[in-house]
């Protein structure tokens, strides 16, 4: 009689080692060239909206103490003048970033992006290859799928730009949540679902895009939620966040703060998006970008109807074969897929933030959104984790070479774009001053020296705009805004945020 052999799941499934070495050193050269582009690189940025706070915080600098600027969190006008969202801790990791940046200059010279929010969002891909590797179960897979994920737009434009922290933490708790999720549906020792809660709770606050990973969360695992003996703690969180929004928050501000009464369910305004519910153009705005946000994170920069019609077809029609291919006939087998679930998942989110782009612009696709940059940032985990189960569902462990060599061509697309798209996303905020002329003064300690160049600018525009959309490049949002912005003279870095932006940098000088 034959004696069985026995291998590991690695080995018999993903094939061979040298897999594994190429799919690493991959991974390595990508986070390897991301903190090129953070530290090293000219496109890292910081975007004008955070200078005001910054400012804020040392407007007497060397005379308060640390503590006196921190409970300037409360302070709430200066971050949110017009409109009250509930972002504490948008707002905490705010002012560590401005109390940290003069620091970070003196220790390693003006750094854009480089911040303490900054580097917790790499927290971000190390939760992901925790899940991806619970799910996929084997090595390659995850160690593609996290390197794609560094490789997207959509994380490089929450570190290698510095906005607001609102959306690098969104990021993060959304990770946490889904990979302590993981660990409680596998039955892992460990506070999982208690810090799975935690982590949706932290996306309450920090964003408005985190109300939605609630629901991603309760759609993917809704039965082992429902089976959990904690459960309770999930059916609290609507209303611990509620209660907090309604009486505590306002209270804190009202006795800590200087700028008197807030109130978040103030703005009756913000009710007007759920009208648009009943619109039949807000669904096929939200099928658009949706298809968007996925070429985007495939590294497919050709958005037009076809290939966003291409797209949708591949998002119905891989779940549908799936369910074909398994017999899934019965409603009960159908809900209890995550492959599907995960489907369902990525629409709900992406119609959501997608109805967030509606206030107040409507009847519109949001340009930065279409290449998840900042805004629907989030999406771009979510089609991961889609991709993560079609892998699953469809056994894509029989052709290992063939996952490495297609992640590959994906990570070196998602690159390029990249370049491209935070190039004209830098050039419509720093318009007419260059990204150069404007560190280089800083640099230097002072922006006498900054000379508009209106020519070059929109010669560097137009490069960049070209490698992104070709003979398209002026039919896209960024050419639009660009070309409205410049045409009126309105400039997002105005001679006030000039003024500003040194104080950010280098508080203690005149």
């Amino acid at each position: 009689m034959l004696k069985q052999t026995v291998t590991s799941p690695d080995r018999a499934i993903w094939g061979t080692r040298p897999n594994e070495i190429v799919a690493y050193a991959a991974a390595l050269v990508v986070v390897g060239w991301a903190l090129y582009l953070l530290v090293l690189s000219d496109a890292a940025w910081l975007h004008p909206e955070v200078l005001g706070s910054s400012s804020y915080i040392w407007i007497a600098s060397g005379k308060e103490s640390v503590a006196a600027m921190l409970r300037k969190v409360f302070d709430w006008q200066a971050f949110d003048p017009n409109v009250n969202r509930v972002r504490p801790l948008n707002d905490l990791f705010e002012v560590l970033d401005a109390i940290a940046r003069p620091y970070i200059t003196l220790v390693v010279g003006v750094q854009a992006s480089l911040n303490i929010s900054t580097v917790l969002t790499f927290i971000a891909p190390a939760l992901m290859f925790g899940w991806f590797r619970r799910v996929t179960g084997a090595v390659v897979p995850t160690v593609v799928l996290v390197a794609i994920f560094i490789s997207t737009t959509a994380f490089l434009s929450l570190t290698v730009a510095y906005l607001h922290p609102a959306k690098k933490l969104n990021l993060i708790f959304l990770c946490a949540s889904l990979y302590f999720a993981e660990r409680m549906k596998a039955d892992e020792k460990g506070w999982n679902i208690q810090w799975m809660c935690l982590s949706l709770l932290g996306g309450f606050f920090s964003d408005e895009l985190g109300l939605s990973n609630f629901v991603v969360v309760c759609v993917i695992y809704w039965r082992e939620l429902l089976a959990d003996r904690h459960r309770i703690l999930l059916l609290v969180l609507p209303v611990v966040f509620l209660a907090t929004t309604k009486w505590i928050l306002p209270t804190a501000y009202l006795q800590f703060g200087v700028h008197g009464a807030w109130n978040a369910f103030n703005d009756h305004k913000k009710l007007v998006v759920f009208a648009y519910l009943i619109d039949s153009e807000f669904y096929q705005a939200c099928a658009s970008q949706l298809a968007r946000s996925i070429l985007s994170t495939v590294g497919i920069s050709v958005h037009t109807p076809v290939t966003e019609a291409l797209m949708l077809v591949v998002l119905i029609g891989l779940p549908a074969q799936h369910v074909i291919r398994s017999r899934l006939y019965a409603l009960m087998e159908l809900v209890r897929d995550r492959f599907v679930l995960a489907t369902l998942a990525l629409v709900l989110a992406n119609g959501y933030a997608s109805l967030l782009d509606w206030y107040p612009f409507p009847h519109e696709v949001s340009y930065l959104g279409s290449f998840n940059y900042y805004y629907h940032s989030p999406i771009a985990v979510l089609v991961l984790v889609w991709l993560a189960f079609a892998m699953q569902a469809f056994r894509a462990y029989r052709a290992p070479q063939g996952v490495l060599a297609m992640g590959l061509v994906v990570i070196v697309s998602n690159f390029l774009i990249f370049r491209s798209v935070n190039e004209l996303v830098e050039i419509i905020h720093y318009y007419p001053n260059s990204r150069a002329s404007i560190f280089e003064a800083l640099e230097k300690g002072s922006l006498a020296d900054l000379s508009p160049n209106r020519p070059a600018e929109d010669q560097a525009f137009e490069v960049a705009a070209k490698r992104v959309f070709g003979d398209r490049w002026q039919q896209n949002g960024f050419y639009l805004i660009h070309k409205s912005f410049s045409d009126r003279d309105i400039f997002v870095m105005n001679a006030d945020h000039l003024k500003l932006l040194l104080h950010a940098y280098r508080p203690w000088e005149q």
